[in-house]
């Protein structure tokens, strides 16, 4: 859970203002330049690899003042993925982009919001004010400016389910 208040600014490329996450298999946040295949969390996923809940209490304002740069990004993501944003001469592969085991279970928990409060603004381009995802199999979000992706799980088995997303917003 992230309690958060007051006012937050961000002024540049890539720079998010909240970044909550849960991410089983491996993952994160990445950005830049790769000049070869960046891999962010699991390529064969067997077992467990599940998102737990994430919740974020959020009052105030949220400003970003940046290209490429979500005001408020929450993610529960089972087999690994997260947020890669910059360029690659390659390809960036977000989560379980390989084979997953017969009684694998990759699966994103719950995601709960609640926001009062100014709200969230961005000024950049490609930058979302508010995202919210519960992502089984892999995945997450990618903003390039070259490069191929490849998102989640495929000659997959076994649970890759996404779990509720609860938004409740009372801003001013």
């Amino acid at each position: 859970t992230l309690n958060s208040s007051g006012i937050v600014i961000t002024r540049g490329k890539n720079s998010e203002g909240l970044i909550a996450q849960s991410i089983g298999g491996g993952g994160g946040i990445s950005g830049g330049f790769s000049s070869s295949t960046l891999q962010l969390g699991s390529s064969e996923a067997n077992g467990v690899l599940l998102g737990g809940d994430v919740a974020l209490d959020r009052s105030g304002t949220v400003i970003t003042r940046g290209d490429h740069a979500a005001a408020v990004a929450i993610q529960s993501i089972g087999g690994g993925g997260g947020t890669f944003v910059g360029t690659t001469n390659n390809f960036v592969k977000l989560g379980a982009v390989g084979t997953t085991g017969i009684g694998s279970n990759l699966s994103g928990g719950r995601v709960l919001a609640q926001s009062t409060g100014a709200g969230f603004f961005t000024e950049g381009r490609n930058s979302p004010a508010f995202v919210a995802q519960s992502i089984g199999g892999g995945g997450g979000i990618v903003n390039l400016s070259q490069g191929g992706v490849l998102l989640g799980s495929r000659n997959s088995s076994g649970r890759q389910l996404g779990g509720d997303v609860v938004i409740s917003n009372n801003a001013d």
